[in-house]
């Protein structure tokens, strides 16, 4: 699962002040050359699998200003409610970013953007990489 996007995947992202209205984004190996929608204290991606991964790397690059200092992961099979895998703490960088995160089984990731450095509370991901395994 490194750095492509299986077939079927579906990616979708948003702003939690707006109910997560937002749209479809390229594929997780291209360059994400467009800030997550909206604006807001919390933006979020979701990626929706098409069978289960084990996940255990997430890599990020951010415009630098534009980074959040806050990574939230949240996890869960078909069917179950999304539960917290793990923290991670983002510089304000435009350097890619690499963290290990607990090996967890799912079907659904959803990544929350929290804490921006932007005055606006804008987030920009350039790259977005999950690693792990299909199953």
């Amino acid at each position: 699962m490194a750095a492509r996007r299986p077939a079927g995947t579906r990616t979708r992202c948003g702003d939690t002040d707006t109910g997560g209205t937002g749209a479809v984004t390229p594929p997780l190996r291209a360059p994400c050359d467009t800030p997550v929608p909206t604006q807001g204290t919390s933006q979020w991606v979701t990626l929706d699998f098409p069978r289960p991964v084990k996940v255990s790397q997430l890599h990020i690059q951010f415009q630098g200003g534009f980074s959040s200092r806050l990574c939230t992961l949240e996890g869960c099979r078909t069917g179950e409610e999304l539960v917290k895998i793990s923290e991670l703490y983002p510089q304000d960088s435009h350097a890619m970013q690499r963290f290990q995160v607990e090996e967890t089984v799912l079907d659904k990731l959803k990544i929350t953007f929290g804490s921006s450095t932007d005055f606006f509370g804008r987030v920009v991901i350039y790259h977005l990489g999950v690693l792990g395994e299909r199953l």
